[in-house]
């Protein structure tokens, strides 16, 4: 009695054994989450080139996956395939360094790394984004370089003097250039007002923002504000806005002063005329000056 139900508990113990194993390996619940490229994204095919500054002939596989662009955002995530380990990725696969060849500002906001898996199989997923100001670009054009070994101040190949193949423990170092088009954030001033508006539609056929409350001053233009906007939401509408107008854009510049939070100072050009945008907050309102010189 004693052995057979020995032999019931290890048949048992081995069913279970053998379940898990499929469930782990063979099912959706041993596998990370899919990385489906989220919508409204520029998607790639597009496999990065190793330097000669590699360790080993067999090195990872990096892949460009997707790319994302606006007025102030730059997106893309990267697939990494054949690392042998995934663990302390951020001490292996380095921040990466980019140049965008449109002469605009950026700065790595954050990145984040991990396991992911997709219908070939699993891949390290590396995400990163940037801060940008791609002014009145319709696309930018972006130079990467990935190291895979190991990362830190000593290891900024870009920075300092160190030739990577003096680096024993360098996996490898990649290179891949892409153009991303710059998608227009539109405001929906509509779901923000918070009182009647008394400004006029437009003025000199510039737009208003709506909802927007007139100002009495002396100011040579047109002067409003709006209740609880922010400077930034009042920014990207005049950007979509003016994009179907013949004004161009010369400038989007940061402003503040002892007076006024910081804001935005847009000059956009038409022939011979000068039309300035300054949007700021005073007094918790934002104001908007309109003018042209």
């Amino acid at each position: 009695m004693k052995k057979s139900t020995s032999r019931w508990i290890k048949a048992v113990v081995v069913l279970f054994v053998i379940g898990l194993f499929y469930a782990v390996y063979f099912t959706e619940l041993g596998r990370p989450e899919s990385s489906e490229s989220p919508k409204n994204l520029t998607t790639y095919d597009r496999t990065a080139i190793p330097t000669i500054f590699v360790k080993e002939t067999q090195v990872p596989s990096v892949e460009l996956d997707w790319a994302y662009a606006n007025e102030d955002l730059l997106k893309f995530a990267i697939k990494i395939r054949g690392l042998e380990t995934t663990d302390n990725l951020g001490e292996w696969i380095c921040d990466p360094y980019i140049t965008i060849d449109e002469p605009i500002q950026y700065q790595l906001r954050s990145g984040s790394l991990g396991p992911v898996y997709d219908a070939s199989g699993e891949f390290i997923q590396a995400v990163y984004e940037y801060e940008v100001n791609s002014g009145d670009y319709d696309s930018l054009k972006v130079n990467l370089d990935l190291t895979i070994g190991p990362c830190g101040e000593q290891f900024n190949f870009q920075e300092n003097n160190i030739t990577p193949s003096a680096i024993t423990n360098l996996i490898g170092n990649y290179h891949l250039t892409f153009q991303v088009p710059v998608k227009i954030s539109t405001a929906s001033p509509s779901l923000t007002l918070t009182s009647q508006s008394t400004a006029i539609a437009t003025w000199e056929d510039i737009p208003v923002y709506p909802g927007a409350l007139e100002v009495k001053d002396d100011i040579a233009g047109y002067h409003y504000s709006i209740d609880k906007i922010n400077p930034h939401t009042v920014m990207l509408y005049y950007r979509s806005e003016m994009r179907g107008t013949n004004w161009k854009l010369l400038s989007i510049t940061d402003i503040g002063g002892i007076n006024i939070s910081s804001g935005y100072s847009l000059s956009y050009t038409r022939g011979k005329d000068i039309l300035q945008i300054d949007i700021f907050v005073k007094a918790k309102l934002t104001h908007i000056l309109l003018y042209r010189e």
